[in-house]
């Protein structure tokens, strides 16, 4: 064989387009091949990110579910300080109550006589809180009276009328408490301002 022979491949056309073909069929290969692995490795990054976005969304309704069941919790103890429990009510109601009773709030009283307490101590012009409100008169009166140079007798009035008035005035705070209970006797600022002037 010779050396400086040209190659048999340029001799005749079918081997030139055979040298060709086998030349460029690997090339267009490599170029393919590399098409198809840009496919598949964006494929796998959507893939990847479908995985991640399905988590994401799983999460987020985890989230949301405890979020609305903290929302729930916090308007059942809303509805139970309140009194407007749904459950209490309906309770109260399979107990033999009549429906038409108002809503009370929790630990209020249910006796014999506790509903109409209750009617006289709210009544703002009922007996009761007449009683009070000429109480609460008179004690700024005997306050008003005390000064640095009083008679002993007049002292010795005001000591007693002092007694007398704070006896009222706590009274007034128990029958209320007993009747409204604690939730509505100081669910109300002016029995809270009371209630405070009382204890001082």
């Amino acid at each position: 064989m010779r050396l400086d022979r040209e190659p048999s491949c340029f001799t005749s056309s079918s081997s030139c387009l055979n040298y060709l073909l086998l030349n460029f069929f690997p090339a267009i290969m490599t170029s393919k091949l590399e098409e198809v692995e840009e496919k598949i490795a964006k494929e796998s990054i959507s893939a990847e990110q479908r995985e991640r976005n399905r988590y994401v969304t799983q999460l987020q309704g985890i989230i949301n579910a405890f979020d609305q069941a903290e929302a729930e919790d916090q308007q059942e103890i809303a509805d139970i300080v309140s009194g407007k429990d749904k459950k209490m009510r309906k309770l109260k109601d399979s107990s033999g109550s009549s429906s038409d009773q108002k809503d009370l709030p929790p630990f209020t009283p249910q006796c014999i006589g506790c509903e109409e307490m209750r009617e006289v101590v709210t009544n703002e012009l009922g007996t009761f809180s007449k009683f009070i409100y000429l109480s609460i008169i008179a004690n700024i009166i005997f306050i008003a009276l005390d000064g640095h140079d009083i008679s002993e007798g007049t002292e010795q009035l005001l000591w007693i009328a002092n007694i007398i008035f704070t006896c009222i005035f706590s009274i007034e705070a128990l029958v209320k408490n007993l009747t409204l209970g604690p939730y509505g006797y100081f669910g109300d600022s002016y029995n809270v301002f009371d209630f405070i002037l009382v204890i001082i």
